[in-house]
């Protein structure tokens, strides 16, 4: 951090510093709360929908002569406010007789408004879905980046208490008694999905090198800063690996095993940890993995009956 740098100054310094240690809120209790609004607005103005309908259905028996029978010209080009001001800019000598509304017009004109208006409030209401629907989708944030801010912010070296007590530390929490701790990370995102594995194999070896990096922070007065995106690389490497190998290990241990009961076991335990690894581990689709599975265990099965037919023929 600059020394020159404080406040938003240099917590804005620190995340470009170490982009993976970003956390936002998701604000996800207002979000949801948004939506909410635009819901009971929209039930409002729907069931003010309805009732236009319902008195102009009661004012015109005929489906024909009502506003909602179709979206007509007339509905989109007269305004009752134009045509009423119209009256008010003729000359004295004019011949002209004032335009008067009449109930049909101003039923479209009541009906258009509402349309418009619902058209409107839907745009909005669907924006606030999608944008609710990409936050939700955003990678969340790790407990021990919640801590790493919230210990950051509190240490005279770094944050110096700049939000200390404040409403806009929104990464610490009060437990009364003048007691903080970090926030709680599931109402949190990030923008860097670099801490979640496909089966995890590394993470331990990450939590072990956060724990020990915390105590050589605090010792050397340094932030110490792990990039996890290495442990990513390997523990994918791990798993293709692993995914490649199963398919054939089976025919190498049929080598030694001669019981056919005990083969077809075999089978059974090499397909269901070689699916779980393609599903978890690589994230293929389950169709796909079903596929696979499917046809790599007809394979080991002819093998296996063979063997035993050429066993009995021997025998």
């Amino acid at each position: 951090m600059c020394p020159d740098k404080s406040n938003y100054a240099a917590l804005a310094g620190f995340f470009s510093s170490w982009p993976d240690v970003l956390t936002i809120r998701r604000f996800r209790e207002l979000q949801i709360r948004n939506l909410l609004f635009y819901q009971a607005e929209l039930a409002h103005l729907e069931a003010e929908l309805h009732e236009l309908e319902d008195e102009d259905a009661r004012q015109n028996p005929n489906p024909l002569h009502r506003v909602n029978f179709r979206w007509t010209p007339h509905m989109n080009g007269v305004n009752v406010t134009t045509a009423t001001a119209s009256n008010h800019g003729q000359g004295a000598g004019t011949s002209i007789p004032p335009v008067q509304p009449t109930p049909q017009t101003t039923a479209s004109l009541l009906y258009r408004d509402k349309v418009l208006q619902i058209r409107r409030t839907l745009a909005d209401y669907n924006d606030a879905v999608e944008q609710y629907k990409r936050l939700c989708s955003l990678p969340g944030a790790e407990r021990l980046d919640m801590v790493f801010i919230h210990e950051w912010l509190n240490d005279n070296r770094y944050g110096n208490y700049f939000l200390a007590g404040d409403v806009e530390d929104v990464w610490t929490v009060g437990l009364g008694h003048g007691n903080f701790e970090a926030a709680d990370a599931s109402d949190f995102f990030t923008f860097e999905d670099q801490s979640k594995p496909a089966l995890r194999l590394m993470s331990i070896v990450i939590f072990l090198h956060r724990f020990v990096s915390r105590f050589r922070s605090s010792s050397s007065g340094k932030i110490h800063h792990m990039d996890v995106s290495a442990h990513g690389v390997l523990d994918q490497a791990i798993t293709t690996v692993a995914a490649s190998i199963i398919p054939i290990l089976p025919i190498l241990i049929f080598y030694f095993v001669h019981e056919t009961l005990i083969r077809i076991g075999l089978i059974i335990v090499f397909t269901a940890v070689f699916s779980v690894i393609l599903v978890v581990g690589l994230r293929v689709k389950p169709h796909a993995a079903l596929a696979i599975t499917t046809a790599i265990a007809a394979i080991q099965v002819v093998y296996v009956g063979s063997t035993a037919n050429e066993s009995r023929q021997q025998n």
